[in-house]
């Protein structure tokens, strides 16, 4: 499905893990791809297990948000490059309750392989990035720190920002915006590092 989008200029912004995309003002925004592993139908019943976790729905209404395409962020096979791709990872893990909100709403990490896992998908993004172009990443610490999963990534982004700050079982827990910016290696002077 991602060659459909190939020869689509317009297509110039990936949200690589969109999920509800609640994130997003427009929810179907015209210059944007919105890839989730998980279909409309998944995502529709996560919705409908969420609003019954929280004693109200999700949504007033179900807006189609499927994914514009099915996918996985560590094999994106895009031919766009991209000037603005966000990336909001899951960030618990797979154990515990399948009906936890943070699960339903944004998956989980699998135990065993997280640290590949991030680190293949940072890759995969970066790639399908164009020159000058950014990657918005979103962590939240509330299972793995903000400083291990930057290890993960060989690039080191420009600036970040804590918007969030919370204590749950007497921990500090923050949500991270961190901004990278794709600068071309052979500008005399520049680099990524």
């Amino acid at each position: 499905m991602a060659k459909e989008f190939a020869k689509k200029p317009e297509k110039f912004i990936l949200d690589a893990t969109a999920g509800f995309r609640m994130m997003w003002f427009n929810k179907q925004h015209s210059n944007a791809i919105f890839m989730d592993e998980r279909d409309d139908n998944e995502l529709r019943l996560d919705a409908e297990q969420f609003g019954k976790n929280r004693g109200r729905p999700l949504f007033k209404e179900w807006n189609p948000t499927n994914p514009t395409v099915q996918g996985d962020y560590r094999k994106v096979n895009f031919s766009n490059n991209f000037r603005l791709i966000i990336w909001d990872p899951p960030h618990l893990f797979s154990s515990g309750s399948k009906k936890h909100q943070q699960r339903l709403c944004f998956g989980s990490l699998h135990a065993e392989t997280w640290q590949s896992d991030l680190t293949k998908g940072f890759l995969a993004l970066w790639q399908q990035l164009a020159p000058w172009g950014i990657l918005i990443f979103k962590w939240h610490d509330s299972a793995i720190s903000h400083k291990d999963i930057l290890k993960l990534f060989d690039i080191r982004p420009l600036f970040g920002q804590i918007t969030t700050n919370r204590k749950v079982k007497k921990k500090n827990i923050h949500t991270y915006w961190f901004c990278f910016m794709k600068i071309p290696e052979n500008e005399k002077g520049l680099a990524n590092k």
